[in-house]
């Protein structure tokens, strides 16, 4: 890419980012950013606190962005009108994850979409919640939907099904709409920042676990079900890893605090620890733009049950081993199929290769600044 004067009114704004996904992505991008010599001088950055910790726990530089600030908000409420002063006189702002809540916005507003219950306004996780509080579900994204609409002038997915989705909801023009895939983080590659975590230990069982907040379209509540599954059906005994915040595992039934156990939150350097320590991952999503949780199991040679669904088939293609997340019986049957069959290694060594294949960390972070290069240039966007 080009090398070219950065303006001093460039924004990255990740102050609303708080948890799951969307901090790994801001860590590592930001991450990236701070190590390229192009642009960095020129930008502002905005990070919540996570962020910033995440960033401060891997050593990142920030001194090398023109403006670092530590700024948090949270929605259309607490702490918008910081947020919003710092963005209005902006010639060009770039939130990493919307929607952003800003009346006036900066001259020019480019907004990653990560919410899949706009993209998939009739999903099946719908099936899932009571009759008000999907209601209440469908107004709250419905009035999402209109803030993507109208504050940004240029959207940014993850996957082409998403920039497909927004098209045809008319939530943006497709001149108005760029890909930029997910990855796995460029941590993976840089084993002197990895950290441990502990993890207890549960001999004779098959470890099986996944990194994730605990949100309702993660489908996490089969778990107990696929456990007993396992041991009535095939005789395997199992031990279930989660990484959920102190509050999400005090409202889990003890049904499935019985049958799991939460390591906690954890931090990107401390991923491939959690990883190493299990058997395979266990991803039983039904709803997602794009989780990069399949691919870091890939890239970590760890054998996948995945969803039987898009969103992971589009970038693993055939190296999951694929079940029906409605159904704990066929969940159990797939792991018990490899318990029993194992896998061979030149397929997890293929899987892994597939993963280095596609665009990694850095690419994304050069993909991004090269949107910002050509909307502060005044040209149109590309499409695929």
């Amino acid at each position: 890419m080009a090398e070219c004067t950065v303006p001093k009114t460039i924004i990255i704004n990740a102050a609303n980012l708080h948890g799951g996904g969307g901090v790994q992505v801001a860590i590592s991008f930001l991450d990236e950013l701070a190590r390229l010599e192009v642009h960095r001088s020129g930008l502002t950055v905005l990070a919540s606190d996570e962020v910033a910790e995440g960033l401060s726990e891997l050593g990142v530089d920030v001194s090398v962005f023109r403006s670092f600030e530590v700024v948090n908000s949270y929605g259309p409420w607490r702490g918008f009108s910081v947020l919003r002063e710092k963005l209005k006189r902006a010639d060009l702002a770039f939130t990493l994850f919307g929607p952003l809540y800003q009346i006036k916005k900066p001259n020019i507003s480019i907004v990653g979409f990560a919410q899949p219950w706009i993209a998939y306004p009739d999903n099946e996780v719908y099936n899932k919640l009571s009759y008000f509080s999907a209601i209440l579900n469908r107004i709250k994204f419905a009035v999402q939907k209109n803030v993507f609409k109208f504050s940004s002038d240029f959207i940014v997915v993850e996957s082409e099904n998403i920039r497909d989705q927004l098209i045809s909801l008319g939530v943006v023009k497709p001149s108005d709409i760029s890909v930029v895939s997910n990855c796995i983080s460029g941590i993976y590659q840089r084993s002197d920042v990895w950290r441990n975590v502990k993890m207890p230990v549960t001999p004779g069982r098959i470890r099986l676990g996944i990194v994730t907040r605990d949100y309702i379209h993660k489908n996490l509540d089969i778990i107990p079900a696929v456990k007993a599954c396992l041991e009535k059906d095939y005789g395997i005994d199992s031990a279930f890893f989660v990484t959920f915040t102190e509050s999400e595992w005090i409202k889990k039934s003890e049904e499935f605090k019985n049958a799991v156990f939460n390591i906690g939150v954890i931090r990107p350097e401390q991923c491939p620890s959690f990883y190493q320590q299990i058997d395979a991952v266990f991803f039983p999503s039904l709803l997602e733009c794009f989780s990069a949780t399949p691919l870091e199991a890939l890239a970590s040679k760890k054998p996948l049950f995945a969803s039987n669904r898009p969103f992971v088939s589009e970038y693993c293609g055939n190296f999951p081993m694929y079940f029906d997340p409605n159904s704990p019986a066929d969940a159990a049957r797939v792991i018990a199929e490899f318990v029993h069959k194992g896998i061979s290694s030149e397929r997890v060594e293929s899987a892994c290769q597939h993963v280095r294949s596609l665009p990694g960390a850095r690419d994304r972070a050069l993909a991004y600044l090269q949107i910002v290069e050509r909307l502060m240039a005044g040209k149109p966007g590309s499409t695929p």
